[in-house]
Parts: C-alpha cells; sequence; structure tokens
C-alpha cells in the first residue's frame, strides 16, 4: 500500500524465529499504518505466520507475502521497502547487502557469531569506505 510503512524481510522464510517474528508483530501493533513483507512461497508458511500475527491481535491481511522473483523484480522490491528487518541468528547475507545498494537502510541486531553479524559488518564496511 502507498500510504502504508513497508516493514520488508526477503531473506528466506526458514530464518524467521520466533524472538524476531515477535518483535516484528510488536512493530505492527504499535503503528496501524505499518505492514510488513514477508518472503514466503508455500502455503504452510504463509497460512503459519497470519495465524501467529492473528493470535497476538495483528490482523492477517497486514502480512503480504513475495515470492521469488526475477533478479530486476528482486532490486525493484527491495527498493520499495522503507525498512529491510534482519534475522537475529542467521542474518542477512546477500539481501542486507542488496537492500543497502539500493538504497533500502537495513535494522540488525548483531549476535555473538559470525552468522548473525554479517548485516553489521556491512554496516561497519560502509563507514570505513
Amino acid at each position: 500500500p502507498r500510504e502504508a510503512v513497508v516493514l520488508a524481510c526477503h531473506s528466506r522464510s526458514n530464518k524467521y524465529e520466533p524472538e524476531a517474528f515477535s518483535d516484528w508483530l510488536a512493530l505492527l501493533q504499535r503503528d496501524p499504518g505499518t505492514v510488513l513483507w514477508l518472503l514466503a512461497e508455500d502455503d504452510t508458511t504463509r497460512s503459519n505466520l497470519r495465524a501467529e500475527a492473528a493470535a497476538r491481535g495483528v490482523h492477517p491481511t497486514r502480512l503480504i507475502f513475495a515470492s521469488k522473483a526475477s533478479r530486476s523484480d528482486y532490486f525493484s522490491r527491495l527498493a520499495i521497502a522503507d525498512l529491510m528487518l534482519d534475522t537475529r541468528h542467521y542474518s542477512a547475507h546477500t539481501v542486507a547487502a542488496d537492500s543497502l545498494w539500493v538504497g533500502t537502510p537495513v535494522l540488525t541486531l548483531p549476535g555473538e557469531g559470525f552468522a548473525s553479524r554479517v548485516a553489521t559488518s556491512l554496516y561497519s564496511a560502509m563507514d570505513s569506505a
């Protein structure tokens, strides 16, 4: 929706851990003009995420789902989001780099291990460039 704030996570859906999804739903609860745009290719995943949103008081229509896309459509999609949300335990790698490349900021929380610090490393590299 044009008038909505679009929060997105276009990492593979198997990276959506409960803690991050809870945080994302809390953001939706605080701002009724916000939607969450997720990459989820199968109906079971979409149904489970919608059910969890509804159980937490977030209308399921505020979750928007994307499937994989061509490379040009993928970059266009990244540029549409207002903010790309990162997962916690296995952070965005390519998606974070590509989001930053098209000008979409990425919200990340660095963890202890390498896999959870990649997006943070990308920001650090940008600062030193």
